[in-house]
């Protein structure tokens, strides 16, 4: 179990991928048909060299669209096509992973201010933050022809055909993620990290979190955060980890027997989420005259957390 303290190791520099897709694509041949992302609500599980396959996919199918160099925003639950369009984002042009937790009207500003020319979003929150007069490309997290989905389709289409978008276009390692502070930190326009300074993130945190290739991970993040997709998402995958993707602490706490993780990370808030969800479970086991004091220790614990 992990929380979210700073990550700070000395590395070679020569030695970490720069590029998110020198990345997957050093995972893909080490780990090739082992699973990479495992059965979640969204997808089911898919192995490391399916993963960047999908990857390059979607990368095509959005150079087709004539968007390299764009900042694409991403809004929605963490999963499977979460995951895809933000790695195919950063590497085409700049992602900017949105807060999905925020008022919409938070959510149009920060779009406004950093110029997204796409937005990546699910079922409510799309039909929310896309409004009627936007000029920007809008795509689905679920379902649909203009759905992270359906373009992967469109890049499988595009890359048997003979389109070579992908390799053409050299990842650039100063294109990268763009990422709003917490309220209150300042930043209005947020924060750029380049896809090089992740990669290097990444590579420190391999040398002092000891995951091994093929231990399930469990993420318990919010993947709009900087600790979210560098320790919970990126890490694993660099390891050759088994990534297990569940949007919400219920979720987890109900599939993590079913998971049987062998690495859980997340953060204070969702520790404590965590922590009060196994004591409403427990205390529904115990006699009635024990419950209100088995809540007072409960309510001590989460507040030591």
């Amino acid at each position: 179990m992990y929380s979210n303290a700073p990550v700070r190791a000395k590395q070679n520099k020569a030695a970490f991928p720069q590029t998110f897709a020198a990345l997957l694509a050093r995972a893909a041949a080490a780990y090739g048909t082992r699973a990479a992302v495992l059965p979640c609500a969204s997808s089911g599980a898919k192995t490391y060299r399916q993963l960047y396959t999908e990857y390059v996919y979607l990368c095509t199918a959005l150079l087709s669209m004539g968007l390299k160099g764009a900042r694409i925003a991403l809004c929605g639950a963490n999963g499977y096509a979460w995951l895809l369009a933000f790695l195919a984002a950063a590497t085409v042009g700049d992602a900017v992973p949105l807060d999905a937790q925020r008022a919409p009207a938070e959510l149009r500003g920060a779009l406004r201010r950093v110029g997204a020319r796409v937005l990546v979003a699910d079922g409510a929150r799309f039909d929310v933050l896309r409004g009627p007069e936007d000029s920007m490309v809008c795509i689905r997290l679920d379902s649909g022809a203009m759905s992270v989905r359906g373009l992967v389709e469109t890049g499988r289409e595009l890359c048997e055909g003979g389109c070579r978008g992908f390799e053409k276009a050299a990842p650039d390692p100063e294109s990268g993620v763009i990422v709003f502070p917490s309220r209150g930190e300042g930043a209005e326009d947020g924060v750029r990290l380049s896809q090089r300074a992740v990669c290097e993130n990444i590579c420190g945190a391999a040398a002092l979190f000891p995951i091994r290739p093929g231990q399930r991970v469990v993420p318990a993040l919010r993947f709009d955060t900087v600790f979210g997709f560098e320790i919970g998402l990126l890490l694993p995958l660099f390891c050759g980890a088994r990534l297990s993707v569940w949007s919400t602490p219920r979720e987890i706490c109900r599939h993590l027997r079913k998971t049987r993780a062998d690495r859980l990370i997340l953060s204070n808030e969702a520790l404590r989420r965590l922590h009060r969800r196994a004591c409403v479970l427990a205390g529904r086991h115990l006699p009635e005259r024990s419950r209100t004091r088995f809540g007072a220790a409960c309510r001590r614990m989460c507040a030591q957390i």
